[in-house]
Order: structure tokens, then C-alpha cells, then sequence
């Protein structure tokens, strides 16, 4: 498929996108913006398929990779960069998720690319970013140790002695957020000056970005923040309760109102220890362990279902604790159509979380399944200008190729249910 057959539709349409990256932090920025309607091109190397597509968990490629072209370059030889300096004369942002300084090193700066396209947003992605000392610069960093650099395992998880813990993939999804937005305002700034831009989002950087007041917390008073497991330092009625059917239910009475509609259930409201606001309460008090002990109580008389309409009634923040599984039969999930089936034409229907956010007048649109590696190189780059003779001198030589099933997994086949 060509880039001019690409659907029109949603607020970014006729933006075109080029990335390259493996695991969610460039991908998923891309993808967000090809589900809004941008021509979203995805660029491998000719001699190996992203290794979503090898992997023990390639749903994660196949979720992640819908509405774009695939096509594949090996950038190291001079006709490899030729071919890659043609397609970013057609792009408008272009997101790299490779290690620090990578495109300086194969000769493709920011300032060669805005020699080609001066108008080109540039976002780079990497572990520690493209500049500092050039020992972190060159840090591989993948998910967890962006958790780790950037402060954020440190402080998730159980008190001591239990030790700090990792959100699946948090860290590679901020990054891809804070990405895609930026590019996006790299964009805006080139159309309003005619000049481009180049983003450098850290991983470490855009975890500590993340943290609330915790950092600022630490210079004006000295005190760093702990881990505190489901619960808040400063909090009571804030947690993870256990319920009658051995399901959860999570709790967030961080304000004085939702507490003290919590007594009124509770049938504390008239308690003498309870008049003041009962937040300011420390916790270890006897009044705190009180209120405590008997909202844990409560929730183990109750099923999950009934805590969560009795608490969610009186306007207290509450949630049942929801699995993939579970979360199939919440009827805002299916009022909102969370879910939503696409056609893929190498594995058939598949089933995935829809569209977020949501569009009122220009919505986005799932028009497209992964693609293979390689599978729109032909078509891309005659669009660009190359004669078919001089595409198949690139597939003989190797600057460009289609890997054997696709690349996707090998020869193994995807069990769908």
C-alpha cells in the first residue's frame, strides 16, 4: 500500500509520521497518532524484524501496530541513507527510539535530516538522552530501568524490608506519551515559524517528571518520600480491601467529605474522636486504627459488588479491582465499547482495547492490522520516486527486503482462542 492510499479520516489526517523503535516507547507514540488518522509509516531494518515480532509476547506487536505501512532499510550503506533522506523529505515528524546518539553516528543528525526537510519535527527516545556524559548517553535501557534511573521502582511497592517493585511497562508508556505530544508540538511550532524542532525525552527524565511533589518535597524538606504498598502516608480510608467473594475493592477517601460519608456508613459519625478533620488524624492513633478496623470489617460483610455500590452511592471514591477477565462484564467498559475487533489477514479477528480517547466530531478508527516486515516497501518507495528496476536492484543487494512469513515469529503459529 502506498502512503496516498492510507484512509482519511480523524484529526490528524494527511500528517505523516515515520518511526523507528522497538517495545512500546516509539512505537506506541506512533501508533496513537496513526489511530487518529496520521499516515503512519513504521521503518525495520531489512535484515532483522522488530523484535515484537520474534518475541514470547507478540500480542503486544500485533496491538501496537495497527494503521501502518512497514516497509525496511538498512541504513549503514550510502543507498541505504539515501533512501531513508527521501522519506523524510516526505515526513512531518519522525520519532526514534533507538540508544543516545545513534543518528549522529550513521550520519543522520538532526541537522542532515533538516537539510532535507526543514521543517521536520525530530523526536528522540532513549534511556538517559542525547546528551550528558556520553558513558550514559550510550546506556542501553529498556522498561525497568527507566523505573529504576528515574525513581519511580524506588518508591512503588511495600514498606521495608520487601523490595521496590515494578509497574509492567509504566515507564515505556509515559515515554511514548510525553513523545507523541511533543512531536506533536514540534509540529505545530514548525508550522507556525517554518522551522522544525528536535525532542530529546529521557526515560530516567520522564519519570522523575512524574512524581508529583515528591522531589520538591525532598529539597524544601529534607524528607523522602517511602514506599507505602496500597495505602497513603497521609491518608486514612485509602486502600485495598479484602471483601466477602475474595475480590478487592480499592478505596480513596483522600479528602475530609468521602471520609466523613464513610462514618456516616460506618455509624461513627457521632464519635467525639471523629469532629475535627479526621485526615489530620496521624496514622498509629487509636481513632485512626479505629475508623481503619472497621472499614475493613465492613468490606469483609459485603461482597465486592455491594461495597462498590454502597461507597459509590454516597459519593465515596471506589472502585472493584477489575482483571482483564472481569472487566468484560462492567457495563460502563461495555457502554464505552473499551473493547473493539478489527480484521488482521494473517491471524483473522482480533480483540483489543479500542480507541482512547475519544473523538465527538473527528473520531479515530481502526483501519488496518499489523503489517509484515516489509510488506509496503515496494509500494513507499515508488511513491517516493524509485523506478521498479531500481527497487529491485535495492531487494538484491539487501538495502530493503521482505523477511520470510511476514517476520512475524518465526514458524510458529498464533493460537487465538
Amino acid at each position: 500500500m502506498k502512503i496516498g492510499e492510507i484512509p482519511q479520516f480523524g484529526n490528524l489526517e494527511g500528517l505523516v509520521v515515520v518511526f523507528i523503535g522497538n517495545t512500546v516507547a516509539a512505537p506506541f507514540a506512533a501508533e496513537l497518532l496513526a489511530e487518529n488518522g496520521a499516515n503512519t509509516i513504521c521503518v525495520e531494518n531489512s535484515r532483522r524484524p522488530d523484535i515484537g515480532r520474534v518475541s514470547r509476547e507478540p500480542f503486544g506487536f500485533l496491538t501496537e501496530h495497527k494503521n501502518e505501512l512497514c516497509v525496511s532499510i538498512d541504513m549503514k550503506p550510502p543507498e541505504g541513507k539515501d533512501v531513508f533522506l527521501r522519506l523524510m523529505q516526505k515526513a512531518n515528524i519522525f520519532i526514534e527510539g533507538l540508544k543516545g546518539g545513534t543518528f549522529d553516528e550513521l550520519g543522520l543528525s538532526d541537522e542532515r535530516l533538516w537539510q532535507v526537510n526543514s521543517r521536520l519535527s525530530i523526536v528522540h527516545v532513549s534511556g538517559y538522552g542525547e546528551t550528558g556524559l556520553p558513558e550514559y548517553v550510550k546506556r542501553a535501557s529498556y522498561d525497568p530501568i527507566g523505573q529504576a534511573s528515574g525513581g519511580f521502582m524506588e518508591i512503588n511497592g511495600f514498606p521495608p524490608p520487601s523490595e521496590p517493585l515494578r509497574a509492567p511497562y509504566t515507564c515505556d508508556y509515559i515515554t511514548a506519551l510525553f513523545a507523541c505530544w511533543s512531536g506533536l508540538a514540534g509540529y505545530i511550532g514548525a508550522l507556525r515559524t517554518g522551522r522544525g524542532e528536535s525532542v530529546d525525552v529521557s526515560q530516567m527524565e520522564v519519570m522523575w517528571k512524574t512524581q508529583f511533589g515528591f522531589p520538591m518535597e525532598y529539597f524544601q524538606t529534607g524528607k523522602v518520600r517511602t514506599r507505602n504498598g496500597n495505602s497513603e502516608r497521609d491518608y486514612l480510608g485509602l486502600g485495598a480491601y479484602l471483601c466477602s467473594d475474595g475480590r478487592y475493592i480499592y478505596l480513596c477517601c483522600a479528602a475530609n467529605g468521602p471520609i466523613r460519608r464513610m462514618l456516616d456508613i460506618l455509624g461513627m459519625a457521632d464519635d467525639p474522636a471523629y469532629q475535627k478533620n479526621i485526615q489530620l488524624l496521624p496514622r498509629g492513633d487509636m481513632a485512626a486504627e479505629k475508623l481503619e478496623l472497621n472499614i475493613r470489617k465492613f468490606c469483609l460483610e459485603h461482597t465486592s459488588e455491594e461495597v462498590d455500590s454502597v461507597f459509590n452511592g454516597k459519593g465515596i471514591p471506589c472502585s472493584m479491582i477489575y482483571s482483564i477477565e472481569t472487566i468484560q462484564d462492567n457495563p460502563q467498559a461495555k457502554a464505552r465499547e473499551l473493547f473493539m475487533e478489527w480484521e488482521d489477514k494473517r491471524f483473522g479477528k482480533l480483540r483489543a482495547v479500542g480507541m482512547v480517547p475519544k473523538m465527538k466530531v473527528r473520531p479515530g478508527r481502526i483501519w488496518s492490522g499489523a503489517h509484515d516486515h516489509g510488506e509496503d516497501s515496494r509500494d513507499v518507495f515508488s511513491e517516493l520516486g524509485y523506478a521498479e528496476s531500481m527497487i529491485d536492484d535495492l531487494y538484491e543487494r539487501g538495502i530493503i527486503s521482505n523477511l520470510k512469513d511476514g517476520g512475524f515469529f518465526g514458524s510458529k503459529k498464533l493460537q487465538i482462542k
